[in-house]
């Protein structure tokens, strides 16, 4: 007797772990994201307001939604700007969208990133964060993201398009 009352709950986990898996499948191909724009808003005097865009690509056969997102910027090391956004930016399936980002600085470290510019032709940065997406198969995820790479050094290059 006790056999019988435990089989629908093996039943009920089989299927549950068989949805499971599947649904992790979907997000196995993580979207990249880069770096596709960076732009001064305002300059007061606390803090500088940056507008940047992120372009994401999705190599997923599902669209996806993006919800939220929140950043940090680093420059040649140091923390320069962090950001956050609410948005609701459908990617379809194997292709890419920008996503903009409100990123703050506060002047010492808009003043730092300024200081380590001196006598560089380049500069590095560390984009880091967490995207959150939705599709028809999950609700809601969080995947943390990163890139990186090198910018030339010049104020009409760097923060204009």
């Amino acid at each position: 007797m006790r056999k019988k009352n435990i089989l629908p709950f093996l039943f009920a986990f089989i299927i549950l772990a068989i949805t499971g898996c599947a649904s992790l499948q979907r997000i196995e191909s993580r979207p990249v994201i880069t770096l596709a724009k960076i732009e001064i808003d305002d300059v007061s005097n606390f803090e500088t307001t940056l507008l940047i865009e992120l372009r994401v690509f999705n190599s997923s056969e599902d669209a996806f939604h993006v919800t939220g997102i929140d950043c940090e910027l680093e420059l040649n090391g140091k923390r320069f700007a962090r950001g956050i956004s609410k948005t609701d930016t459908e990617i379809a399936s194997y292709s890419t969208a920008k996503v903009p980002v409100t990123m703050y600085s506060s002047v010492m470290e808009m003043f730092r990133g300024i200081i380590n510019m001196k006598g560089r032709e380049v500069f590095t940065y560390l984009l880091t964060g967490n995207l959150r997406v939705r599709d028809e198969s999950i609700n809601s995820a969080l995947i943390p993201f990163s890139s990186e790479g090198n910018m030339p050094i010049g104020l009409n290059k760097i923060f204009s398009e």
